[in-house]
């Protein structure tokens, strides 16, 4: 029995398929329908080969559907990075023309020819928490924006507008004290008490929400937990991001992931790490590891940073001293000159002479 590899690419409405033999060849490809139809044909499509494997595109992404239906049923699925499968085409050769059966023919032979490729595992628990951490992270965002919203209003509303530490309780207490008289106000006031309103069911929802989180991870014990300076809510924002952290090859590929790796520069400053790309778990890394190592020894010196120190850098100076009595009896001694003299110095006086200056 030839074992072969299953080509899957993943789109919104449709799923094209490509199978290739070890040697590349093309035995079969059709294109189904992304519903529940169309798995069942999917799965009458590649019946005939029993040993299979299948290569789906993006499957922590736009192949996600797909992907965990396929493993809920114990098949045997790879996750191929669309930068993989780009390659491929890119070496391919050909017209060049990008289709869907060009697409899922180069996802098959990444699926062959790729070196360490994630196989995909049904979900569990962690994607409990990748879920609920992804909710409240919409949540605070729509409060930031609400609370933007109402210090706009404020601003209009009353001379200075409020403070920056504004709560719902705060901007309702304001609001009571104002006394509309004209119609432009009254819409003004009735519009703040709706965003104050709006921050207010947000903040339930969020606090809600953390208590689920934290429930989450009570039932998934985990050492995360046990660093000094995260949470609950930061422990399955971590766990939820990184998955199976089986996937990393060592400790400085997750470091990489994370953008907490520091960048190797040529002036030796350890100090400097990777900007932090959207959707990883480096926020709360961070803080937690200055937290959890606290430096034990007191500041001394110049208050250098050692990598600066060994660089033989100097401490910022500050404003000037004013300047010594010793010094300023050295300096000579303004003398007018005389309407008319010349730029180079008085009458009887020339570019060298300094017999004005008060010797010591």
């Amino acid at each position: 029995m030839v074992a072969v590899m299953i080509g899957i690419d993943p789109h919104k409405r449709s799923n094209t398929a490509v199978v290739l033999d070890p040697n590349e060849k093309v035995l079969a490809r059709q294109r189904f329908t992304n519903d529940s139809a169309g798995f069942k044909e999917l799965k009458a499509f590649a019946r005939p080969w029993k040993q299979r494997t299948w290569a789906v595109e993006g499957a922590r992404g736009v192949g996600l559907s797909l992907a965990q239906r396929l493993a809920m049923e114990h098949e045997r699925v790879l996750d191929v990075p669309a930068f993989l499968s780009a390659r491929v085409r890119a070496l391919g050769g050909g017209s060049g023309r990008k289709t869907d059966e060009s697409d899922a023919y180069a996802v098959a032979v990444a699926g062959l020819r790729g070196h360490d490729l994630q196989v995909v595992l049904p979900e569990d628990d962690v994607a409990v928490l990748k879920l609920l951490s992804d909710r409240r992270q919409q949540l605070v965002e729509q409060r930031i924006a609400a609370v933007n919203r109402l210090h706009d209003v404020l601003q209009d509303l009353l001379p200075g507008g409020a403070s920056k530490r504004l709560t719902a309780s705060k901007a309702l207490q304001i609001l009571a004290e104002v006394h509309p008289t004209d119609a432009v106000t009254r819409t003004r006031k009735l519009i703040a008490e709706q965003h104050a309103q709006d921050v207010a069911e947000l903040d339930a929802k969020t606090k809600a929400l953390a208590q689920q989180i934290k429930l989450a991870v009570t039932e998934r014990p985990s050492h995360v937990n046990d660093v000094f300076g995260i949470g609950a809510v930061g422990t399955g924002l971590i766990l939820g991001e990184t998955g199976d952290v089986r996937r990393f090859k060592s400790k400085h590929h997750y470091a990489s992931y994370t953008g907490t790796a520091p960048i190797d520069v040529s002036s030796g400053d350890q100090d400097r790490h990777r900007l932090n790309r959207g959707g990883n778990p480096a926020p709360q890394l961070r803080p937690a590891r200055r937290r959890a190592r606290p430096d034990p020894l007191p500041r001394t010196g110049t208050g250098l940073l050692p990598a600066q120190a060994c660089r033989g850098q100097e401490a910022p100076r500050g404003d000037a001293l004013p300047e010594a009595p010793t010094v300023r009896r050295r300096l000579p001694r303004p003398s007018a000159r005389p309407r008319g003299a010349a730029a180079g110095g008085g009458p009887g006086r020339t570019l060298g002479d300094d017999s004005h200056i008060q010797r010591d």
